[in-house]
């Protein structure tokens, strides 16, 4: 009898010490995520008002261009612009630009996103309560998400599920473990 209780309080300690090493990865990684969402935010407010500055760009360049189609095409006014244009490729820069932006205005807000999962994820809940898990395995996707190869998708259809009774940062964790192992295993065929 006393063996199975020394049993049980080691396994007892072992819980403890595991739910600590949790707590205090949870507590880094939720000071990670904020010291990464200042940068992110301001990046991302930049950006935006990038966005401001390259329309004004743009239209000053059509503008440009409308108007020099009222110039003497032998001028040397013309042919200093029409140099211009093609050596900086004007046409390129002016089609591809505003998709570029739009791709960094995504990627920050994905960063943003990701951010935001990780701070649920990382939130210290070591009991039991009523908790909707579509919100919290919804956060865990996103994460597992960004460790996909850019040659696999993730498809998921979450079905209405009624609160639960749980601890959800330990279901929350089963599948990121889940999903994190099927992804290295997809890396490795």
């Amino acid at each position: 009898q006393l063996r199975g209780l020394n049993r049980d309080l080691e396994n007892a300690q072992t819980r403890l010490q595991l739910s600590e090493r949790l707590a205090g990865l949870g507590e880094l990684s939720a000071g990670i995520a904020h010291e990464i969402n200042n940068p992110v935010a301001y990046i991302s407010s930049n950006l935006k008002e990038l966005g401001n500055d390259m329309q004004a760009l743009l239209d000053f360049v059509r503008a440009i261009d409308e108007a020099s189609d009222l110039l003497d095409i032998k001028s040397d006014y013309y042919q200093e612009l029409l140099l211009a244009y093609q050596r900086l490729d004007i046409k390129q820069v002016t089609s591809v630009a505003p998709a570029r932006l739009q791709d960094c205005i995504r990627g920050t807000e994905r960063v943003t996103q990701i951010i935001a999962d990780m701070r649920k994820l990382s939130r210290t809940q070591s009991h039991m309560q009523w908790c909707q898990l579509n919100d919290d395995i919804s956060s865990i996707i996103n994460i597992a998400r960004a460790r996909l190869p850019g040659n696999i998708s993730l498809q998921v259809e979450l079905t209405e599920l009624p609160e639960v009774y749980c601890n959800s940062s330990q279901i929350g964790q089963v599948v990121l473990n889940i999903l994190v192992n099927a992804i290295q295993a997809l890396e490795k065929e």
